[in-house]
């Protein structure tokens, strides 16, 4: 018998459902179209609490539901998308720059849900904390953070994809943007093969199978 969802979040709930969901719809898998969108039904309130993140909050439903939406046509899952990223433009730019809770998955899926003026101003918070590195640039978790952290979740990979595909969905057309998410990866490729002191930057060797994006915590 199966059990039911925990939550509705990206991590261990309903969002993360539908986004596989999403994936196998893709493929022409239809037979759990029906479960997609009792699933979307679920998602289409606001998260119990104020998490606004991607594997907890508002920023996961908004990304499940555009990835259902962009496959199967789903007007009902296209609006609530859109809402939910209003809801998030609306509300203070996180102070941390990460893809989990920050401005990175912010621009991400602002972006995704068509949110252009919103998307444009965390774009815009995202290129005034740059720092300039032996290879590019590379953005700290946050303002106060002594070490640095290259991946996907914590670090510069993060911020990196998100100008990226900011930039490359049309958005956006600014070429400073894909300047910046170029500066980027050139700084992750640069210090792919580097493991420099812990305090400073540890970056697990790219033969090691964990690479740029991976967590880069010691």
């Amino acid at each position: 018998m199966a059990q039911p969802l925990p939550d509705d979040a990206v991590y261990a709930g309903a969002a993360g459902v539908l986004r596989a969901l999403a994936e196998a719809h893709l493929g022409g898998h239809r037979a759990f179209d029906k479960v997609a969108l009792q699933l979307r039904d679920r998602l289409i309130a606001p998260p119990l609490g104020a998490e606004s993140g991607l594997y907890v909050g508002t920023a996961g439903h908004v990304a499940a539901l555009v990835a259902w939406a962009a496959v199967s046509g789903d007007a009902t899952a296209a609006a609530s998308a859109a809402q939910h990223a209003r809801r998030l433009a609306a509300g203070p730019v996180p102070t941390s720059r990460d893809f989990i809770n920050g401005q990175a998955v912010l621009l991400l899926v602002l972006v995704a849900a068509g949110e252009h003026d919103s998307a444009a101003r965390v774009a815009d918070t995202l290129a005034t904390v740059t720092e300039p590195a032996p290879g590019g640039v590379q953005w700290r978790h946050t303002a106060t953070a002594t070490y640095l952290m290259p991946g996907l979740s914590d670090g510069t990979a993060g911020v990196v994809l998100a100008l990226a595909v900011a930039r490359s969905a049309g958005l956006l057309d600014r070429r400073d943007l894909l300047a910046l998410a170029h500066a980027g990866g050139q700084q992750l490729l640069g210090s792919a093969l580097l493991d420099v002191a812990p305090r400073e930057r540890r970056v697990v060797r790219a033969v090691d199978g964990d690479g740029v994006g991976g967590s880069g915590r010691p």
